[in-house]
């Protein structure tokens, strides 16, 4: 489900930049509803996941680290999102945002997870 979640719902966000006004406007709510949640699916997966792996000893340490880095880049891509409307315009900036989610399942799918099954539990 972690892959599967991101690889289904993530290109849906190529139709955000598609956003015209009146109706064109379904075209936004449908996008960001899909790409909505097929996150939320791919969070509750790799926490599972996370803490499937994890000897139980190390859990909280390594959930701390997983928060810093994913808060971190919170950080840095808001201040990317500042900046790169005023480099490049509004929605030539939409158009590098949603690409950049719509190839965000590809490290996935490179990664060694789409190949092996679970670890055994640690105890």
């Amino acid at each position: 489900m972690i892959w599967l979640s991101l690889t289904t719902t993530a290109p849906a966000a190529l139709l955000v930049p598609f956003t015209q006004p009146g109706a064109g406007l379904c075209l936004y709510a449908a996008g960001l509803l899909v790409v909505s949640f097929g996150a939320v699916v791919y969070n509750v997966n790799q926490a599972a996941y996370r803490q499937l792996l994890c000897p139980p000893a190390l859990l909280g340490r390594v959930n701390a680290t997983v928060r810093f880095i994913v808060w971190g880049a919170l950080r840095a891509g808001s201040l990317i999102g500042g900046a790169l409307p005023a480099a490049l315009g509004d929605r030539n900036a939409l158009w590098v945002a949603t690409v950049g989610i719509a190839l965000s399942p590809l490290w996935l799918l490179l990664s060694p997870l789409t190949r092996s099954s679970p670890a055994e539990p640690q105890p």
